[in-house]
C-alpha cells in the first residue's frame, strides 16, 4: 500500500468514526427532549410554581419560569 492509499484510507476511518459519534450526539440530544418533556409534565401533575424573572438592561424581558422544572411560561 502507497503513502496516498494509506492517507486515504486513514481518512475514511476517521470520517467514520466522526459519524458514528454524531449519531452518538443525535441519540442523546432526543434522549434529552424526552426527559424534558417528562420532567414537564410530572411536574405539571404537582403544580408548578412560576416565578418571575426580568432581565437587566433597559429593555430587559420578563419571564414566568418554574422554581421546580425550570419551564417558561
Amino acid at each position: 500500500m502507497n503513502p496516498l492509499e494509506k492517507l486515504i484510507k486513514q481518512k475514511q476511518e476517521i470520517l467514520e468514526e466522526k459519524y458514528k459519534y454524531e449519531r452518538k450526539i443525535k441519540e442523546l440530544s432526543n434522549v434529552v427532549t424526552s426527559l424534558n418533556y417528562s420532567i414537564y409534565n410530572e411536574c405539571g401533575k404537582l403544580g408548578h410554581e412560576y416565578v418571575t424573572e426580568i432581565e437587566s438592561g433597559i429593555y430587559g424581558e420578563t419571564y414566568n419560569i418554574c422554581k421546580k422544572c425550570g419551564v417558561y411560561k
